[in-house]
């Protein structure tokens, strides 16, 4: 029920109003303001009496939380002179010093003893602070995933169970890879079956030991080609099962070392070919020097026998 104030002038007078830390704003039953505590004071910079609804906007430089001038019809106070209840709505207030205030604040109907509508209050809260720490999370946790999401790295949050691991959240890559629209807390093991699943797992496991950063080759499949991977996966503080994945697709590199150990077999077999033709090529010439030996005196037979020789040691 509307809260029940049988003098409104009364109210608007308590001294215990200007204590409380919370801003306080009574208006008469036309929607007139007839108090501002201290609180409310402060964070407007302004304490204007007699203001009517639609003049709290400008009075009191009040815009929505997205930077619009506020429509004084949507005010949590002129809703409550129209005998609303409203509670938790936010609002900025652009004090006269220039600085910004965000305002959360919960507006109800005030009753005389008759029960007839006398008036409205409403309580205000600064949450500023909460709201710049929040939007400064925001900003963060976008931008570490605006990096991940434009980077070629496949990334993943992963809880590792006693026999299963759950893909907590990651980058668009790495769950195209998984075949998944997002990752949301899915069962590895059931997207990656039993086989692979024990093999990642040790990767997990020797991370969460070591406690430091483990780096691990693996194939995977993905987009109909397999692919090779090079994976640094690493506990995250604070939690006994929670570990980053950050993947970088290295087939280009497995591709390049597949080629080149070809490309030395090749090398290998050609070389053992022309050696095997050159020496059965040098032992046909001393053959032949051998022959010419017999058939020679014995000053050609010496030049003969140490050219054949010459062509021996090689």
């Amino acid at each position: 029920m509307p809260h029940t104030i049988f003098d409104l002038d009364q109210l608007a007078s308590a001294p215990v109003l200007d204590q409380l830390a919370e801003g306080i704003i009574v208006a008469d039953v036309k929607g007139a303001i007839r108090y501002v505590n201290n609180a409310a004071r402060d964070m407007h910079g302004v304490a204007d009496l007699h203001v009517e609804p639609e003049d709290y906007a400008d009075r009191y430089h009040l815009f929505t939380v997205e930077g619009d001038p506020h429509p004084y019809e949507d005010l949590a106070l002129a809703r409550a002179v129209r005998g609303e209840k409203v509670f938790d709505a936010p609002w900025i207030i652009r004090r006269p010093d220039g600085t910004e205030i965000w305002a959360v604040g919960s507006a109800k109907p005030l009753l005389g003893e008759a029960g007839e509508q006398i008036g409205a209050v409403l309580t205000i809260r600064d949450v500023t602070e909460t709201m710049r720490a929040r939007n400064d999370l925001r900003e963060s946790e976008e931008t570490v995933r605006a990096f991940f999401e434009t980077a070629g790295v496949y990334t993943a949050v992963i809880d590792v169970e006693e026999d299963d691991f759950k893909l907590v959240m990651g980058n668009q890559r790495m769950a195209t890879a998984f075949g998944l629209e997002t990752l949301c807390g899915q069962s590895g093991r059931a997207i990656v079956g039993d086989e692979f699943s024990e093999w990642i797992m040790q990767g997990f496991r020797r991370a969460q030991e070591s406690a430091e950063p483990t780096i691990v080759e693996y194939p995977w499949k993905t987009d109909g080609v397999r692919r090779w991977f090079v994976a640094t996966i690493t506990p995250m503080r604070n939690s006994a099962k929670r570990v980053f994945l950050a993947s970088l697709d290295i087939t280009s590199r497995k591709e390049m070392e597949r080629d080149l150990e070809t490309a030395l077999q090749a090398k290998d077999a050609l070389l053992h070919e022309v050696n095997h033709r050159v020496k059965n090529s040098l032992q046909i010439i001393t053959s032949l020097l051998k022959l010419q030996e017999r058939m020679g005196d014995d000053v050609l037979a010496g030049h003969l026998r140490e050219a054949r020789s010459r062509v021996e040691t090689v």
